[in-house]
């Protein structure tokens, strides 16, 4: 099997629960990914995309100010988006198939839109 080193990676970790952060900071760390940027909400995390460079996101469905879906539009479209075609890896508890399929609607118009 091969090996890969993510210590390079710069991660971005989006959830409004502390547990869950924790669970995913420890999963990444396994990884090997050592810089993992953490927010609660997503106006945090907006912040740190504007002042540091981030190669992926993982962030929750479900959120209290905003959910994973708008803001993945907005990383997408916004016009003062740093890294529009960021990878996002959508994290949530629900997984209902409408979730899975709106999640995947909205990565294919987003990045289609951004594109442009």
């Amino acid at each position: 099997m091969r090996e890969y080193d993510l210590s390079g990676l710069r991660a971005l970790v989006i959830d409004d629960n502390r547990h869950f952060l924790a669970i995913m900071r420890t999963m990444l760390r396994a990884f090997g990914v050592r810089q993992i940027f953490d927010c609660t909400d997503a106006v945090q995390a907006f912040e740190v995309l504007k002042s540091s460079e981030i190669d992926f996101a993982m962030i929750d469905l479900k959120l209290d100010d905003i959910d994973g879906l708008e803001f993945t539009s907005l990383v997408r479209s916004a016009s003062d988006s740093q890294n529009p075609r960021m990878p996002i890896i959508m994290v949530t508890a629900y997984s209902e198939r409408s979730n899975v399929w709106l999640s995947r609607l909205v990565q294919k118009c987003s990045t289609a839109a951004s594109a442009r």
